[in-house]
């Protein structure tokens, strides 16, 4: 019983953690996942590309890329070799990609030293002529902004040569735009509108949703493919988030459940209703040896009275407990039922266990022999040898 219910401790301890883990996460999903609706979510992304008539399709990493206009890796800095000579042969063919961060395989290289001030650098070093009449992306408070360093042929904005923003690398019949980091197409920054209660579009958007349509081709017509994030086991970057963070939100809903019942069957395994109550053996044991013991100890006093009186008062309490009987019910009354479960003469019965007197030890052997009897013929169905 100790361990079963350890057991329950156990599964109810462990269950509590998983619901607390899982249900930390949220219901925001993935960072990264256009699926996701918290602040590192690419929802409102999403929402503004269909705002913008745009077909779009979520797609893996593995999937194919024909007839897209535009081609959007969130976590582009994870590719291996193979995955990023498919998105420069899409590039090739006509495509705008959208690297949402630097990759060290295709398209232009980061900067890591001192970080870029945006404001520092005036609109007019923008070399990309669609986005030159925007004012500098909106970055979180806080965050470091590592830029993107043009190559020779490479077109730049919200930056300079050292180091942008956004840099355009032409390539074929289109190009691989290179964003400096996630904070430019994030729901964290595209839900600042200008007009709260309006839907996410370019005029309702603050800078970053407009540079994102421009560099992503979004517009009527239009068919964009948003790559779902992916760590690959090796893969150059930041490396594999937790866990938790790569469970969907659908997996995330069936581990919940499946800890809530995980709970529930845990308090039904470990719970007691009422007091602990004491069944009976399916097989008693004979007390024979136990009665031998106690008459050899009364047999010293030389009271053979008293110790038929106290082996009558122990086959008489079985007997009670047998017939589910009172346990103040009177002598004779036990007497007499005892005779009739058993079929017996009541006289002989009640003399048994009431009223034959015992004046000796040869009775007293006798009448021990006689109750021994009784008892295990009223528990067993037959004497007890």
């Amino acid at each position: 019983m100790k361990r079963r219910s350890g057991l329950a401790v156990m599964g109810v301890l462990l269950a509590v953690v998983v619901l607390v883990v899982l249900a930390g996460q949220g219901s925001s999903g993935a960072p990264l996942d256009p699926d996701t609706t918290g602040g590192e979510g690419l929802s409102i992304a999403v929402a503004l590309a269909r705002q913008l008539d745009t077909e779009v399709d979520v797609i893996e990493s593995d999937d194919p890329l024909v007839s897209y206009d535009a081609v959007f890796i969130p976590t582009a800095g994870s590719a291996d070799g193979p995955t990023s000579r498919r998105w420069a042969e899409a590039a090739d063919a006509g495509a705008s990609v959208v690297l949402g961060e630097p990759s060290d395989r295709i398209g232009a290289e980061s900067v890591f030293s001192e970080g870029l001030d945006p404001s520092a650098v005036p609109s007019s070093g923008c070399t990309v002529p669609e986005l030159r009449g925007l004012d500098d992306p909106t970055t979180p408070v806080g965050t470091f902004v590592d830029g993107v360093r043009p190559g020779p042929g490479d077109r730049f904005c919200f930056g300079s040569e050292r180091g942008a923003q956004v840099v355009v690398t032409p390539t074929g019949a289109g190009q691989v735009v290179t964003l400096a980091g996630p904070w430019l197409y994030q729901n964290s920054t595209l839900s600042e509108r200008r007009e709260a209660t309006e839907e996410p579009t370019p005029d309702n958007l603050y800078d970053n949703g407009a540079v994102l349509a421009s560099v992503a081709r979004f517009g009527p017509g239009r068919r964009v493919a948003v790559v779902r994030p992916f760590w690959p086991p090796g893969a150059d970057g930041d490396g594999p988030p937790d866990l938790i963070s790569l469970v969907g939100a659908t997996g995330r809903g069936i581990w919940i459940q499946l800890g809530l019942a995980a709970l529930i069957l845990g308090v039904a395994i470990g719970r007691r209703v009422g007091r602990p109550v004491h069944e009976p053996l399916p097989v008693s044991v004979a007390g024979s040896e136990h009665t031998e013991a106690v008459g050899n100890l009364l047999r010293r006093r030389r009271d053979p009275a008293g110790t038929a009186q106290l082996l009558r008062s122990q086959v008489l309490a079985v007997a009670r407990r047998s017939l589910g009987m009172d346990a103040h019910a009177p002598d004779a009354a036990v007497a007499t039922a005892v005779a009739d479960r058993l079929n017996r003469n009541p006289d002989e019965v009640s003399g048994l266990l009431v009223s034959n007197p015992v004046r000796n030890e040869n009775a007293l052997v006798t009448l021990a022999q006689d109750l021994e009897d009784l008892r295990g013929e009223l528990i067993h169905g037959h004497t007890v040898s």
